[in-house]
């Protein structure tokens, strides 16, 4: 615990250290009209009236918000606008301590350049997203690498009652390469929070090809009362570790409001397993709540147990999900995640990952911001090999200027063990962003 303790401690000095160096950067007043959103997390919300939701207790559908994979925060899908073509772009340089996890390996100089380019329209029933971002990095002691990234939302409405989505996530490249890259999102509430995956990392897994794709239908029965139905497919591919995985989910929902701020729900889930010749299903049920008492605090919360077929090993799991965001004042915000979820395809073979992630962001100025992320997760696997455990740590310091450029100093971590191997890596760089046109709820 120490050891964490002082790595975290080293990530904000240094991350204060690069930041030092950077204040001859500063842009005019804070007090520009023009001036750009300063964060890498979601600081919409912070800029909205902390009112309660409105006195309505009719079922509609969770807003739909999609994250950014230039690392801006989420995109809104929830309103119609017309063809809008996103673009921009990163270019980073900075410090890596062993880019290829090679005992023994040296550190090195590093530098990065993302560009980013999407497409968003609507009609009248439906809204479509599409956006890709390579991640293109050279090495002053190591050869160059590259990880491609691209996702798809569509969402449409078959009635006033009926509403699907279908959404897509993949990526091909070196594995070592996402350290550098933005880190995984979601939604929590509408603010952008760093998932607990984003801390499992493998130890010189090589080239992975990550695919997942999801469908939904929502289904309003009453103005209380409405039915869900997720399903979710992942496959991965990692040639470093010469291992295909891929897991399905499905779920089923009910949901009732019980006022405008609180839902209560049940739900059904059965998860599908493929690690090579290995199958296997395990099913369960679960109740929660969503609970948003003002517009600023979002509550999610659902539990259950699970029972695994004979070919999983007769094990017995609980299931459960805790999603929290709130803003502690009119400059600040955070966000928790927990969860015992299906293990990600990525790390298999296993049944269970356990993860917590967490973050807290202060906006200074109006063109300066701090963030720091966290996150933790374990997985126990199906052979003989050892379980994995993992955590990633992010401290960043971002400065805005007019017309979408930013530029940030940061600092990450990756510390843990795969298969009785222990493994570390840090990054420290300073970025400099342009996002044009940025989104409504991009920071």
């Amino acid at each position: 615990m120490m050891k964490v303790l002082q790595r975290i401690g080293l990530g904000l000095v240094f991350t204060a250290s690069l930041c030092s160096i950077h204040i001859i950067a500063q842009s005019p007043t804070g007090n520009d009209q023009d001036a750009g959103t300063p964060s890498s997390q979601s600081t919409g919300a912070a800029a909205k009236q902390d009112n309660p939701p409105p006195e309505s207790t009719s079922q509609t559908p969770e807003p739909q918000y999609v994250p950014a994979l230039d690392g801006t925060g989420l995109i809104a899908l929830d309103t119609p606008k017309p063809f809008q073509l996103l673009v921009g772009g990163t270019v980073s340089g900075g410090w890596d301590s062993n880019p290829e996890d090679l005992t023994g390996g040296e550190s090195t100089g590093v530098y990065a350049v993302s560009p980013y380019v999407g497409v968003q329209a609507s009609g009248s029933r439906t809204q479509f997203l599409f956006q890709y971002q390579p991640t293109i990095t050279r090495y002053t002691s190591y050869s160059a690498e590259t990880m491609q990234t691209m996702s798809a939302k569509l969402l449409g409405n078959l009635s006033p009652r009926v509403n699907w989505s279908l959404g897509f996530h993949g990526s091909h490249g070196e594995d070592s390469v996402r350290l550098l890259a933005p880190a995984d999102s979601t939604a929590v509430g509408d603010q952008a929070g760093i998932t607990p995956t984003s801390a499992a990392y493998l130890e010189n897994a090589g080239t992975v090809t990550d695919l997942q794709g999801e469908a939904s239908l929502h289904f309003n029965r009453s103005q209380r009362d409405a039915f869900d139905v997720h399903l979710t497919n992942s496959f991965d591919r990692v040639e470093g570790l010469n291992q295909s995985d891929a897991v399905a989910t499905m779920n089923l929902a009910y949901s009732r409001n019980l006022s405008p701020a609180l839902a209560i729900l049940g739900y059904q889930q059965t998860s599908y397993y493929y690690y090579g010749p290995l199958k296997c299903t395990t099913f369960g049920v679960g109740a929660g709540f969503n609970w948003q008492p003002r517009q600023s605090t979002f509550l999610s919360v659902k539990a259950g147990p699970q029972l695994d077929t004979p070919s999983c090993g007769t094990r017995q799991g609980l299931s459960y999900s805790v999603k929290l965001a709130t803003k502690l004042t009119g400059s600040s915000q955070i966000y928790f995640l927990a969860e015992r979820q299906p293990v990600t395809a990525y790390l298999g073979p296993g049944l269970w990952q356990d993860g917590v992630s967490g973050g807290y962001q202060r906006q200074l100025t109006t063109t300066n911001t701090i963030t720091i992320d966290a996150g933790f997760v374990t997985s126990t696997t199906l052979t003989n090999l050892s379980s994995y455990t993992g955590g990633y740590f992010d401290s960043s310091y971002v400065h805005s200027f007019r017309r979408g450029l930013s530029t940030a100093c940061t600092f990450r971590s990756f510390v843990g063990s795969s298969n009785g191997a222990n493994f570390n890596r840090n990054v420290a760089l300073v970025s400099l962003t342009w996002t044009p046109n940025a989104h409504p709820i991009s920071q």
